[in-house]
């Protein structure tokens, strides 16, 4: 019998939700900001996502947020102060956070088999890279970097920006946009970047400043 690949990944995505990241945050990394993060790029993953055409009808779908879910997976090899860290990272400490995309990108292979598809992988490995070659590990550029990296690099972005981060005020969602526009075609996919305000100014009660 032919299996249902879109039943098969939907099933790996909320086994990895509900079981597998939730054990590995408990005791890799037990620190509510991170985990609080990486839900939230989940979200603005799928909004994006729907706002580009792809549904639960689609196997990227579970797939991309899987990645979303896993992006900073690579962040258990940081020293676990930094991580909790309260302030913005000193120039060594950002140098050391940088090796995360290609240790996450590593752990996958070794440790979650599971996990191991392309899709999944070249989000992680890729999501700091910018469209115009300064991002990290690789400097890649436009369309050197995966599509689906591209879609995390914005919405690990904008979780970012609307999350909490004590050394750093949270923005709102006009705030966000505008940041989002001044760096289309210099960090973000300029056709990705139109993709998302759409995304976003239909669903901005998601983006509340939180008390």
């Amino acid at each position: 019998m032919e299996i249902d690949k879109v039943k098969y990944l939907k099933y790996h995505y909320e086994n990895f939700l509900k079981i597998n990241l939730p054990i590995f945050l408990q005791q890799k990394i037990p620190d509510e900001n991170f985990s609080r993060h990486l839900f939230s790029v989940e979200k603005y993953t799928a909004l994006i996502l729907r706002e580009r055409g792809f549904t639960e009808k689609n196997e990227f779908f579970y797939l991309l947020k899987i990645a979303a879910l896993a992006h900073d997976i690579g962040k258990i090899k940081c020293d676990p102060k930094i991580i909790a860290k309260k302030e913005k990272l000193t120039p060594e400490e950002f140098e050391q956070v940088k090796k995360h995309p290609k240790d996450g990108y590593d752990y996958i292979k070794k440790e979650q088999p599971e996990l191991n598809y392309r899709i999944v992988l070249n989000g992680v490995l890729y999501h700091h890279e910018n469209w115009d070659g300064s991002g990290y590990p690789y400097r890649a550029k436009a369309h050197e970097i995966p599509f689906e990296a591209r879609i995390l690099r914005i919405a690990d972005s904008v979780a970012a920006m609307n999350g909490f981060r004590p050394y750093e005020e949270t923005k709102n969602l006009e705030r966000i946009i505008g940041e989002l526009i001044e760096l289309r075609n210099k960090w973000y996919d300029p056709e990705l970047v139109d993709v998302s305000v759409r995304a976003f100014e239909k669903n901005s009660k998601l983006f509340s400043i939180p008390k």
